[in-house]
């Protein structure tokens, strides 16, 4: 068969952020550019003033803007690009949500590090595919993983 215009791809993703299930790399360009400027946060602007979100893996690598994106937030209306600012708006309410998320998240992975160590990485892995399993809802997900979590640390 001749495949044409069509290729394979193959991603490997890291356990800790495997808690999507449709990766949509939305506004990806916006945050390669951003990286390659040294931007390590997520500036946001909050009814006129500047505030951040910042989620960093175990590398310290930001990927803030990539997390927020593949649930959707950059895309649905909740963060609105503005290039003049190099910011993104949003209202309270979203900020708060996702500054929230983001606290879970970074909880979650500090504690999966600590579980890795003493039970090993591929039983927390197994545990963390199965916790993340049949649900498209980030706090569910989370909620689900720290539950899973308290359970592998008695």
């Amino acid at each position: 068969m001749d495949n044409g215009n069509y290729r394979k791809k193959s991603v490997n993703i890291d356990i800790q952020k495997v808690y999507f299930k449709d990766i949509h790399l939305v506004n990806a360009a916006d945050a390669k550019r951003d990286r390659a400027k040294g931007r390590t946060i997520m500036k946001v602007i909050v009814n006129g003033v500047e505030k951040s979100l910042n989620i960093s893996d175990s590398n310290g690598i930001d990927f803030t803007v990539d997390f927020i994106g593949n649930w959707g937030a950059l895309s649905d209306g909740q963060f609105t690009r503005n290039e003049e600012a190099a910011a993104y708006i949003t209202d309270e309410d979203t900020f708060e949500w996702w500054s929230k998320a983001i606290d879970r998240e970074i909880s979650n992975m500090d504690r999966i590090a600590e579980l890795k160590e003493i039970h090993g990485s591929e039983k927390v892995d197994e545990a963390l595919n199965k916790a993340a399993d049949g649900s498209n809802d980030l706090e569910d997900i989370q909620n689900a993983i720290a539950t899973l979590l308290d359970e592998l640390g008695e």
